[in-house]
């Protein structure tokens, strides 16, 4: 059976949650899970390709600070505590800036990719009382350095296409297997890649669509990520077309929250759990103390030793 991961970018200190719920309510009534990748601490300044401030920042915060921070008094920090039974939360970079070459982990060294997932980690596991267990680059951009840090440190990594050459030798057979078979899961660090299909659901799309969207971008997948951005459907009072289409196509199916996802990910494969597990204990460590964060809900360890064979 496809599991299904819906995740939803770029919530932040700025969003506003009241917002949030009505743009998502059709799928909150109907008991569908969610998954909110979270900015820990927003660039008040960054741009979107156009040159004009990103859509995602709230119009009425201004940027008298570099950052906004989510913190526990954070509306939107509060809304996610408060539905932590039907909504799961992953790290969405740490500030969305465009560092090189326009994207913030495409162009990073290892010490470096360390240092800005150790300190998003922290920032959320301060503001929601949990420490995410998966993670999404914003644009999707990793380069070989961050992909590792990330594949070491966090249980799930969503992404789109993933070249082999940024994997670890060890993933290139699964890289392979998911290549051939369209599954869109790739056994990689201490757990799993997670392709997604791209954003196939915007403002633009019409809701008479949406069932066969699904249906192809599921067609093969052992995981369908299907990617939405809140501020695109928020605009109007009522529901997007899209979300109630939504609502109504994945009722019953098996939508799961991203915890959910990697415990029936290492069930189908008991044997790569074994060799996961294993692996920990033999990653590099790096100098600094930078290779090691507290303990997530999994009890795992967090390792951030990126590189190895």
């Amino acid at each position: 059976m496809t599991l299904y991961l819906i995740r939803d970018d770029d919530g932040n200190a700025t969003t506003d949650p009241t917002r949030l719920e009505r743009a998502y309510l059709p799928l909150l009534d109907a008991g569908i899970p969610l998954n909110f990748s979270i900015v820990p601490e927003v660039r008040l300044d960054t741009l979107g390709p156009d040159g004009r401030r990103e859509a995602f920042l709230n119009p009425s915060t201004t940027a008298k600070n570099a950052c906004a921070t989510l913190e526990r008094r954070t509306p939107l920090a509060e809304w996610l505590r408060a539905h932590r039974g039907q909504v799961g939360v992953m790290m969405h970079g740490l500030s969305h800036e465009r560092r090189r070459g326009g994207t913030e982990f495409g162009a990073l060294s290892t010490s470096e990719a360390v240092r800005l997932m150790v300190r998003g980690l922290d920032v959320l596991e301060r503001a929601l009382d949990v420490c995410p267990r998966g993670f999404v680059a914003p644009w999707d951009a990793f380069c070989r350095e961050s992909l590792g840090v990330a594949t070491s440190a966090f249980d799930l990594v969503s992404t789109g296409y993933v070249d082999r050459i940024r994997l670890a030798p060890r993933s290139w057979a699964s890289h392979l297997v998911e290549r051939v078979s369209g599954a869109g899961v790739v056994a990689a660090g201490r757990g799993w890649v997670v392709r997604h299909p791209g954003c196939v659901f915007t403002a633009d799309t019409r809701g008479g669509d949406v069932d066969g969207i699904l249906s192809r971008i599921s067609a093969d997948a052992l995981v369908c990520v299907v990617v939405l951005h809140h501020w695109m459907f928020w605009g109007s009072g009522e529901p997007h077309p899209v979300i109630v289409e939504l609502a109504q196509r994945l009722r019953g199916k098996g939508v799961c929250r991203v915890d959910r996802v990697i415990e029936e990910l290492d069930s189908l494969a008991p044997g790569w759990a074994l060799r996961r597990a294993a692996g920990r204990g033999a990653q590099r460590i790096l100098g600094g103390g930078w290779n090691r964060l507290g303990v997530g809900e999994s009890g795992a360890t967090r390792d951030f030793s990126g590189g190895r064979a």
